[in-house]
């Protein structure tokens, strides 16, 4: 029998470093400074999409686990933060939303100074133990900053203790309120809690995080994830997985999953298709199991089918059910991309008496709001008035569409849908009074599953008197 036992942790260390120590660096793998390449995704209308790649340390790069990046609020809502790779050393950070990068002023949109920030993690050991048995309590702490998304603009409203309560479910944790988050203390690594709000006692959030004592485990666990392969078909059964809390925005709640991951080294139209013996739920995630969610498909059938355009990338793939499971068969088709779909925001302006034909073609959805747009592309356009105005604007489309305007701070002045069968015409009108300032047109697909095609956009504007 051993009389000792070894244990071996890792801490991030908040400790003072000392005057002479080298101050942590980040720059990116493209040869450019970090504010530098930022500037130039702000000049280039066609950024969205791309990607930058960080690399933190003096001359020679820090290997990956060595560090971990905190982006500020703007720059998280910007960036998807993806893997690192160890033969570099650089994490991949993917523009998503470029409109995050600017203050959307009454004049012009100014840009903003993003910030990103390299945070050290040291090793270290111990080891000893009693004579005849040895126990080791292991408590994990996590800073928690939940925010909301304004599905009206996009955007990621913090969450904070003057207005919210975070109640933990289930015991072996604690919380305490502090500052803009809470902080939670556990001796477990998954840590469910609910978001309440103060005022009307609604719950406004329930997440499960994970709670990290050192380097952040895989994106994906070898032999688990299944590499995709176009044009082959794939046999499953979900029953055979383990189940677990992981669904889609549109479904998946209480069913075991099989993933499958993608990997694209040029912009792809991604083609999908899922036949099953149940209620199937299909999603896909970019950058890891983990990532945003770019797409999700339940129709409640048997079939269940997803057609999109993505930039090069990895991408997973989730085979789900509703509270159930069984086989399927899954296949992948690709294509050449549609360049329209991987255009930036906004789309182009739109001028007094300007009619607009274009058409929305299957990509990433990025904005939505009260009366429609969720998981269907939209084109941004924007206008700006010099007096104050009353406005009329006119969609015909030849598929289910939502039309909305906000205000350049995002909030949602109007928002009209219109829903037909088949090829006829869907027509919507919104008219709105607005002051001085800089204004943006959304046309959106009303949903995921017929939120493509051709459309004619007409403004009309009437200084008022």
């Amino acid at each position: 029998m051993r009389r000792g036992c070894e244990l071996a942790f890792l801490l991030v260390l908040l400790i003072p470093r000392p005057a002479e120590a080298q101050q942590l660096s980040v720059r990116t793998l493209e040869g450019r400074e970090w504010g530098a390449a930022i500037a130039a995704m702000q000049i280039d209308r066609g950024s969205q999409g791309r990607s930058i790649h960080l690399v933190v340390g003096g001359a020679t790069p820090s290997p990956c686990g060595s560090y971990q990046l905190a982006l500020d609020d703007h720059g998280s809502r910007a960036f998807d933060v993806g893997a690192c790779d160890p033969e570099t050393g650089a994490t991949e950070l993917r523009l998503v939303d470029r409109l995050a990068l600017f203050e959307l002023g009454d004049v012009v949109a100014r840009p903003r100074r993003i910030g990103v920030a390299a945070i050290e993690v040291r090793h270290g050991s111990a080891s000893g133990g009693a004579r005849l048995t040895a126990e080791t309590e292991l408590r994990c702490s996590i800073a928690a900053r939940p925010y909301i998304v304004d599905y009206a603009t996009g955007e990621r409203v913090p969450a904070t203790p003057d207005h919210f309560e975070m109640r933990l479910v289930g015991q072996g944790a604690a919380v305490d309120a502090g500052g803009d988050g809470w902080r939670i203390t556990s001796g477990s690594m998954r840590v469910e809690y609910e978001l309440v709000d103060r005022a009307s006692g609604e719950v406004v959030l329930h997440e499960t995080v994970a709670l990290q004592c050192g380097a952040p485990r895989p994106a994906a666990v070898e032999g688990d994830v299944i590499e995709l392969v176009p044009d082959r078909v794939f046999r499953g059964a979900t029953m055979t997985r383990q189940r677990t809390d992981d669904h889609g925005s549109c479904g998946g709640e209480e069913g075991p999953e099989q993933w499958y991951v993608m990997r694209l080294d040029a912009p792809t139209a991604l083609g999908l298709r899922l036949v099953s013996e149940f209620d199937a739920t299909l999603y896909v995630r970019a950058g890891s199991i983990d990532g945003p969610e770019i797409a999700c498909r339940d129709d409640h059938a048997l079939l269940e089918t997803l057609e999109i355009n993505l930039p090069a990338g990895v991408y997973y793939v989730a085979v789900d059910g509703s509270g159930t499971h069984g086989r399927y068969r899954l296949m992948e088709f690709v294509g050449a991309a549609d360049p329209r779909a991987l255009e930036g925001a906004p789309h182009g302006s739109i001028a007094n008496h300007e009619r607009v034909d274009a058409e929305l073609v299957p990509a990433p959805s990025i904005y939505q709001a009260s009366c429609g747009g969720d998981q269907a592309p939209e084109h941004v356009y924007w206008f700006r008035v010099a007096r104050p105005t009353f406005v009329a604007l006119r969609l015909a489309s030849l598929f289910d569409a939502s039309l909305y305007l906000l205000a350049a701070d995002g909030a949602e002045l109007g928002c009209r849908s219109a829903i037909g069968l088949g090829r006829e015409a869907r027509r919507s009108r919104l008219r709105a009074e607005v002051d001085p300032g800089l204004y943006y047109v959304v046309v959106d697909g009303e949903s995921g599953h017929s939120g493509t095609g051709l459309y004619e956009l007409d403004l009309h504007a009437l200084p008022l008197p």
